[in-house]
């Protein structure tokens, strides 16, 4: 699943207190995961055309966006349900990466919290769930252009990794990504096991040629490591020691490997 409360759990916590956004994170996607495709807090406008921040939650088995206050709130009558029937991507005068979601009765707004590079990706995601979600001609033309191949080399990936599982990445802030690390030098990951498993492509890929992994100088309590080359980096988060020292070590052996 993806990161729900990344401008929340920054506000609440402050950005260094690892430990309370991984709880927080984990909560969140614990709370919500099963039954929703998608959620997190975003930016919304309705007719009145002023913009508040909402917690929404696009439920799996329904046509139905959720605008609740907190991601702990139990939906009532109080709360908007939207009935979506399609989405539009484009560009708002007040907020960038808005989303034009119709609804039976009008039309909604909806925006990505973040204001750079995240916020395409977040706002695509959204695009992406409402697609699923109402079997849009748009979602059906993307899967047909994909076809099979795309769902065949995601699982080539899985089927020849050399260690996968799920690591925090840091960003703007820590989130939850499923890796696999590949034998040619490479580390892949997805938004979640379950996008990996389905054959979407990866979300990124980082490549270990000439690079060297190391765990930072405060990195005991927090589990973490990095993985650095003279062009890019990457900070990661495991949840124990143990797993850290896994990682560390077979990332350490194909990098080896690859440079050979």
């Amino acid at each position: 699943s993806e990161m729900c409360i990344r401008d929340s759990i920054n506000a609440e916590y402050g950005g260094d207190n690892v430990h309370a956004q991984i709880r927080e994170l984990e909560a969140c996607e614990a709370r919500w995961g099963a039954v929703a495709s998608k959620f997190g807090r975003v930016w919304t406008a309705d007719g009145d055309g002023a913009w508040r921040q909402r917690f929404c939650v696009l439920l799996r088995a329904e046509r139905r966006l959720l605008e609740l206050d907190s991601w702990r709130d139990e939906p009532t009558a109080a709360h908007a349900a939207h009935s979506v029937s399609t989405s539009l991507s484009g560009t708002h005068a007040a907020r960038s990466f808005a989303l034009f979601v119709r609804t039976r009765k009008s039309q909604l707004l909806l925006a990505p919290i973040a204001a750079d590079r995240e916020a395409r990706i977040e706002r695509d995601e959204w695009l992406a769930a409402i697609g699923a979600a109402t079997k849009s001609k748009l979602r059906a033309r993307k899967a047909a252009g994909r076809g099979k191949s795309g769902r065949g080399a995601a699982s080539v990936l899985l089927r020849d990794a050399v260690l996968q599982g799920k690591l925090y990445k840091k960003a703007l802030a820590w989130r939850s990504r499923w890796f696999a690390l590949l034998p040619g030098g490479a580390l892949h990951w997805w938004a979640d096991a379950a996008a990996a498993a389905a054959g979407k492509p990866s979300r990124g890929v980082f490549s270990l040629l000439g690079a060297h992994v190391g765990k930072p100088p405060s990195s005991g309590k927090h589990h973490a490591f990095y993985v650095k080359t003279p062009a890019s980096s990457l900070l990661l988060r495991a949840k124990s020691a143990a797993k850290v020292d896994e990682w560390i070590a077979h990332v350490q052996r194909v990098i080896a490997d690859a440079d050979k």
